[in-house]
C-alpha cells in the first residue's frame, strides 16, 4: 500500500484490477464471501493513496469507503444529514445535502495506512468523528455485510469513482451526535416501517442497504458471539 506525500489523499484501488479480482464491477450490494475477501485483499496488495480532488474526476480508480450499519439487531441508525456549504480549504461533501444516509462512514486516509487493518481503523475513525456510542463497539465487532456499489458505465462520474465494504455495527448502548455535529441533523433507530416512510429521502447507498434490509437480504442480526462479548 503506497502512500504519497500529499495532502487530502484517500485510499484507491485501480478500476481494472477490481474488474479483474471480482470478475467485473459488481453493482447494488453483495454480500457473496468470496467478492468481500476478494476486495479486501485487493486493498491491502494494490490499494494506494491520492489526491482526493484528482480522483474526484478519474473513473480509471475506484475510492475506497468504509460504512457502518448501526444497529440494535431490529432497527438500523438514518442519520439525517445537514446542508453544507463548499470550502476553499477543504473538501466538503454537498451532493448529498439534507439526504438521510443509513450508514456512517467515509474514506479511508493514510493515518490508517500501518494500521493492520486499514479498514476497520478507518471506520472507526469514521465513527468516533460522526458518532458518540456508550459504551464504544470493539474493532473485533465490525463485521463485513458486503459491498456497495452503483458504478455503472452510464452512471454520473460521482457514482463511477467510489466503491464501499459495509459493515455491521452493534449498538452495545446508546448513540448519538456528537455536539455541534457539522454533518447532521439528528440521528434515529429507524424500523422497518420506519424505514419503508424514510426510503424515497434517502441517498442513494442508503437506498440499497433499505431494500436489501427490507427485501431480507440483508441481515440485521447481531452475531452470537458479539453479543456474548458485549454482556460481559
Amino acid at each position: 500500500m503506497v502512500a504519497q506525500a500529499m495532502e487530502q489523499q484517500v485510499l484507491c484501488v485501480r478500476r481494472a484490477t477490481l474488474q479483474e479480482r471480482l470478475g467485473g464491477i459488481p453493482l447494488g450490494l453483495t454480500v457473496d464471501q468470496e467478492a468481500l475477501t476478494a476486495f479486501q485483499e485487493a486493498v491491502r496488495s494494490t490499494g494506494e493513496f491520492r489526491p482526493r480532488p484528482a480522483l474526484e474526476e478519474d473513473p480509471t480508480y475506484l475510492q475506497v469507503i468504509v460504512q457502518g450499519l448501526v444497529t440494535d439487531g431490529a432497527s438500523v441508525l438514518a442519520l439525517f444529514r445537514k446542508s453544507r456549504e463548499p470550502q476553499t480549504d477543504r473538501f466538503v461533501e454537498t451532493r448529498h445535502n439534507a439526504k438521510i444516509a443509513l450508514s456512517s462512514g467515509g474514506h479511508v486516509e493514510p493515518v490508517e495506512a500501518n494500521s493492520g487493518d486499514v479498514l476497520r481503523a478507518a471506520l472507526e475513525r469514521e465513527l468516533s468523528e460522526e458518532l458518540v456510542f456508550t459504551p464504544v463497539p470493539p474493532r473485533s465487532a465490525l463485521l463485513p455485510l458486503g459491498l456497495v456499489c452503483n458504478a455503472a458505465p452510464d452512471a454520473s462520474l460521482f457514482h463511477r469513482v467510489h466503491m464501499g465494504m459495509v459493515f455491521l455495527v452493534p449498538v452495545p448502548g446508546a448513540v448519538h451526535l456528537p455536539e455541534g455535529s457539522n454533518e447532521f441533523e439528528h440521528v434515529e433507530l429507524a424500523g422497518r416501517d420506519r424505514l419503508r416512510e424514510l426510503l424515497p429521502r434517502m441517498e442513494e447507498w442508503g437506498q440499497i442497504l433499505a431494500d436489501a434490509i427490507l427485501d431480507g437480504r440483508l441481515s440485521l442480526d447481531i452475531p452470537e458471539t458479539v453479543v456474548a462479548k458485549k454482556r460481559r
